[in-house]
């Protein structure tokens, strides 16, 4: 009788568990239900942080599961921190963001326009290596058509 009372408080406890609703938005996210061309099937989600950093993540998850990690990186988690510099003049934005590796590095481009609660960006990735030389052409370039989700 208490294995089975023991085992009724423990699936009530973890139904309560899955079915807390998850956090709001953080103030200063973006969200693009896909982007172009559409070869990953990924979400794309685009956190300001600041007036001059943001940190983007291309996710195939779910928006409740993509919240509930932000929440736990952002409040939680010591180590999510890979922001990519920008300026704003007006309604444009631009951004660079450089990753050094032994044999290769690698540069995002990003461009965008804001215009009221939509945000259109463009992400140019070039990979430099010994064989490209300093100049290569794109490696790929994707477009994302956000929507404002946090204040």
């Amino acid at each position: 009788m208490k294995s089975m009372l023991f085992t009724a408080i423990i699936l009530v406890a973890l139904t309560a568990c899955s079915t807390t609703p998850p956090p709001p938005p953080p103030p200063g996210l973006w969200y693009a239900e896909r982007e172009l061309p559409d070869d990953f099937r990924y979400h794309v989600y685009v956190h300001f942080r600041d007036d001059g950093t943001f940190q983007y993540w291309r996710t195939k998850e779910d928006q409740e599961t993509v919240l509930r990690k932000m929440h736990y990186y952002l409040n939680e988690h010591p180590g999510w921190d890979i922001p990519t510099p920008y300026t704003r003049d007006g309604d444009r934005i631009e951004g660079k963001r450089t990753i050094a590796r032994d044999r290769y590095t690698s540069i995002q481009a990003f461009t965008g326009q804001f215009s009221d609660n939509s945000l259109d960006m463009t992400i140019t990735s070039y990979w430099i290596t010994k064989e490209t030389g300093p100049n290569p052409p794109p490696t790929t370039k994707y477009q994302w058509k956000l929507k404002r989700l946090g204040n």
